[in-house]
């Protein structure tokens, strides 16, 4: 049996404790949507979602808790175990029990967590909230340093007529955000955000914007989309590797998930000598759980 009762929960609060959460989940690809999280936190970076960070137990934390307090759009919650440790039902009741007295559920809110915590966290929810979690599964993949190395030196080209440039987040947002399938209410001001702070990537056909991709304030890359006229020819691949480009300029592992849904995409990067799939210690697909909260 487990003994709970000495397992507390951590809040880090200072930068000293924030640098010290760093150190511990600078384990990529483990870890990276934790790790990114504080370092964008610590630097600044996005001050339209601040987070608060929590670990448990306090010392050498099994489950890491990020609670982004977004001031847009609806607050957003990540729980990612630590790779190496498996974390038992009574762990993470006990972990969650403790989280959720610092952290109020809210329908719509949003959140992120691995398969190997999502029947406990259903359970959890079910039993004690009249929320249901809608589950928006995905794979991660990410670009190890050997093929961060292959990007880096690539010469990207374009067809004739197309061209790559920097993003005017006030006259971009728009039309990213409006072929966002998952666009809600103040994802617009949260998206001029993005394209302000954070690395992004655009081509452009004359002066329109025709494929692109921006990033998340957890370091993921964050919907890439190409205007239906302008498929299939090469562009979503060539803004992608452009963002990835940027991102490791800036010592970011590149790294994106991708709704099962997505097969083509999914087929994409399972072909493509630049992205590998994240698995679990034997060779099968981690599936990573997005969820939005519903009413029961």
């Amino acid at each position: 049996m487990v003994v709970l009762c000495t397992m507390l929960l951590r809040e880090f609060i200072s930068d000293e404790e924030m640098h010290e959460a760093m150190r511990l989940t600078n384990q990529p690809p483990h870890l990276m949507p934790i790790f990114y999280s504080i370092r964008h936190h610590l630097m600044k970076t996005f001050p339209a979602s601040p987070i608060r960070l929590f670990g448990y137990p306090s010392d050498e934390p099994l489950v890491w808790f990020i609670h982004r307090r977004n001031i847009y759009v609806k607050e957003h919650i990540i729980i990612w175990p630590n790779p190496h440790i498996t974390i038992v039902e009574e762990q993470f009741n006990d972990a969650l029990q403790q989280f959720f007295e610092h952290y109020t559920l809210e329908e719509a809110s949003t959140g992120l967590l691995p398969d190997n915590l999502t029947e406990m966290f259903l359970k959890f929810i079910h039993s004690k909230s009249n929320f249901s979690p809608l589950l928006y599964p995905t794979h991660l993949y990410f670009m190890n340093e050997e093929q961060q190395k292959l990007v880096s030196e690539l010469e990207l080209k374009l067809p004739k007529g197309y061209r790559f440039d920097e993003v005017d987040p006030t006259n971009d947002a728009n039309i990213i955000n409006q072929t966002w399938r998952h666009a809600s209410d103040g994802d617009l001001q949260q998206t001029t955000e993005k394209l302000r702070c954070l690395p992004s990537a655009i081509i452009r056909y004359g002066d329109k914007a025709v494929s692109f991709e921006m990033s998340d304030p957890m370091g993921a890359h964050n919907h890439l989309y190409t205007l239906d006229e302008h498929r299939r020819k090469g562009l979503g691949t060539t803004v992608e590797l452009r963002l990835s480009q940027k991102c490791i300029k800036e010592a970011i592992w590149p790294f994106k998930f991708v709704e099962l849904y997505n097969k083509l995409s999914l087929d994409a990067s399972n072909r493509s000598p630049y992205w590998t799939r994240y698995e679990s210690h034997n060779n099968t697909p981690r599936v990573l759980n997005f969820f939005r909260m519903d009413k029961k």
